[in-house]
């Protein structure tokens, strides 16, 4: 850990900083996170376990929050990105992290400073075993000036290739003036010792008449010493008749568990409730969850089935679409003419012409997610009574033929999960026929987690254009796979915007078609099953602010986007009808990501090189199949024996078609 140098730290924050969410005081919610086991956060120790920048900061003990030191950390120079004050730690991948400390600032100024993004930082980096940098999360102070102490914190969850973590303190790039940090904070989350997910009937409980009656679950035991548990399942009548019991032992030493039965006689159109409770090895109940199952004639118009894939009006789709804004019917015949097929507005929610808006997206053959995710309360001041009006936009636009699901959550930390479980609870009450989406920015699986009862389909948008490269929609998208446990509908969001329209310090850099397409292959990798770019109207701007509309600028950058669907659709086809190819036989890397789906008679095989830079993966050639063309698109293959070698340039992306040996 000790090759990762503060300088090559603050390189990267230059480079990372405006793509990770930022958190304040208060992202923390509920959560039960364990000790401090930051060493010396206090700083009562001098300098013990801390990497200290001689030149910027020292111990301070004329500012204090409490004890007899702090950190005092100072820059003069605005050209100047001064390192930071750092502590490095192991770590595990799925751990979740609660981060933060006091912060005390004087004479903090910066050049065109929006306050938003400039000020005092905390913050969390995760590097892989190779030690290159992964992902961070990143706290600003959000103020120019001065201010006394103040607390803030974030939370934080490793992603599946981290192995390593370092914990910062320091000034955001541009920014001058004295800072002081104190008691600052690493808490690892302190885990339920049962995790229980019901993951089949996975929509909401319901069953089709008719089908076989069985029910699936995946179950995580987070204790190390070797511990006997006991899961106890029933299903019985609303009145409480038990139709069928299940009992299972379940030991520690194992830690995942999946458990399945079935029933064994014909389970009537109707209302049940399963228990499934779980004892320790004194037979006391230590979790107790009733999930409420119903037998129905036919499923929703439209559902997730049990693949995660949108099935509508009986037919399996893949969503494809944009953000937009607003409502605008040229808009919507232009995106539709290209290929795309979904549309979300963040423009409705409360507009009064919401009807009309679906109407017209119908008239042109466009899906409508439809947002309501500001309608909690705390989160808007457009509307009083948030879950009323849910309701009433729910009612009066729950029979519209355009509407494909409701945006219920952009970005939503988990303490607001009480307000997003009570929305989801208005949603299934009063339209079991249209499934909640949902949008978060977690790197890592175990947080995406705390969402699984909450929604029917999660999305993460990890907009990775702008960084080193593009690995992150493989992260983000991996960590939702494994945290909806396949029985959830996993989309992503990509990007096709500039991060340049939202930060001033930012160079231009519009996703060249190679980056789009790269993104999408990745996801479809992954295993997303839906994709929704964002965003159209930011196609129509240049720079910071986003204030004025470049009609040429849009019409040539919409001229590259137009083509995706001609790229995408033939692969959504693969992904609608093929079976996934569980049989490849490659050694797994970051450098190249792969996947393979039977389709008719052939092996479709998906690449992408997330990096920019030529990188190659060498597989066995599967059993049955031989290669009839060795260049497809940007694919380059050697074969040697039975190995086969691809290689793929700097951001390549493709589909090779092996055949079926005759």
């Amino acid at each position: 850990m000790k090759n990762i140098s503060t300088r090559l730290i603050a390189i990267l924050i230059i480079s990372l900083i405006s793509y990770t969410s930022f958190a304040q005081d208060g992202d923390v919610c509920t959560l039960n996170f364990g000790d401090n086991i930051l060493t010396n956060g206090g700083f009562e120790l001098d300098e013990v376990e801390w990497n200290i920048p001689p030149k910027y900061a020292s111990l301070s003990s004329s500012e204090v929050y409490k004890g007899n030191r702090s950190i005092y950390y100072y820059n003069p120079n605005r050209n100047t990105y001064a390192p930071f004050i750092t502590q490095k730690f192991e770590v595990e991948p799925g751990q979740t992290y609660s981060f933060g400390g006091w912060v005390k600032a004087e004479n903090l100024d910066a050049k065109d400073a929006e306050q938003d993004y400039y000020g005092a930082m905390l913050f969390l980096q995760t590097f892989d075993e190779n030690e290159k940098f992964v992902t961070g999360s990143y706290i600003i102070t959000k103020d120019i000036g001065g201010f006394n102490w103040k607390k803030y914190s974030a939370i934080y969850t490793v992603p599946s290739n981290a192995k390593k973590m370092v914990l910062g303190l320091g000034l955001r790039k541009g920014v001058t003036g004295k800072v002081w940090f104190d008691e600052v904070e690493l808490r690892l989350e302190k885990r339920p010792v049962i995790e229980s997910f019901l993951t089949y009937p996975n929509y909401r409980g319901l069953l089709p008449d008719g089908a076989n009656v069985s029910f699936s679950s995946f179950v995580r035991i987070n204790n190390p010493v070797e511990t006997i548990y006991k899961a106890a399942y029933t299903l019985s009548t609303l009145q409480g008749k038990v139709l069928y019991n299940k009992t299972y032992k379940l030991t520690s030493l194992t830690g995942e568990h999946k458990l399945q039965f079935t029933y064994p006689k014909h389970l009537k159109i109707g209302k049940y409730v399963l228990h499934m409770n779980y004892y320790n090895d004194s037979n006391e109940i230590i979790l107790n969850q009733t999930h409420n199952i119903e037998v129905v004639e036919k499923m929703p118009s439209v559902y997730i089935d049990k693949e995660g894939y949108t099935i509508k009006n009986n037919e399996k789709i893949f969503p494809l679409g944009f953000y937009i804004k607003g409502g605008n019917e040229e808009d919507m015949k232009r995106i539709k003419e290209a290929g795309y097929n979904t549309i979300l507005s963040y423009d409705y929610g409360y507009s009064l012409n919401a009807a009309e808006y679906l109407d017209t997206a119908y008239k042109h053959g466009l899906n409508v997610i439809y947002s309501l995710k500001d309608m909690y309360e705390g989160k808007t001041q457009y509307i009083k009574e948030p879950n009323s009006a849910a309701s009433k936009f729910i009612n009066d636009l729950k029979n519209k033929p355009a509407l494909l699901a409701w945006y219920t959550v952009d970005e939503l930390k988990p303490e607001w999960l009480p307000k997003i479980n009570v929305l989801y609870d208005i949603i299934k009450q009063d339209d079991q026929n249209h499934p909640a989406f949902q949008v978060h920015d977690y790197d890592g699986f175990s947080l995406l987690e705390k969402y699984y009862y909450s929604t029917d389909i999660i999305a993460t948008d990890p907009y990775p254009v702008g960084r080193a490269n593009l690995l992150l929609t493989s992260i983000r998208t991996e960590a939702s796979e494994k945290a909806m446990h396949n029985s959830r509908g996993v989309w992503s969001v990509l990007q096709t915007m500039d991060w340049a329209v939202y930060y001033s310090d930012r160079e231009s850099h519009f996703p060249s078609l190679d980056e789009i397409r790269n993104q999408v292959f990745q996801a479809l990798i992954a295993g997303a099953k839906g994709i929704l770019f964002y965003s159209y109207y930011d196609l129509f701007y240049e720079s910071y602010p986003r204030d004025k509309k470049n009609l040429g600028l849009f019409h040539r950058r919409w001229d590259e986007v137009k083509k995706l669907p001609n790229e995408i659709l033939p692969l959504t086809e693969v992904i609608l009808n093929g079976k996934r190819y569980n049989q490849l036989d490659y050694i797994e890397n970051d450098s190249i990501k792969i996947c393979g789906f039977e389709y008719n008679d052939d092996l479709i095989l998906l690449f992408a090189n997330p990096y920019y830079s030529e990188n190659e993966i060498e597989i066995t050639l599967p059993k049955g199949y031989t290669i009839h063309d060795r260049i497809q698109g940007q694919i380059n293959a050697s074969v040697v024996n039975n190995k086969v070698i691809f290689r793929l340039p700097s951001i390549g992306s493709g589909m090779f078609i092996l055949r079926k040996q005759l």
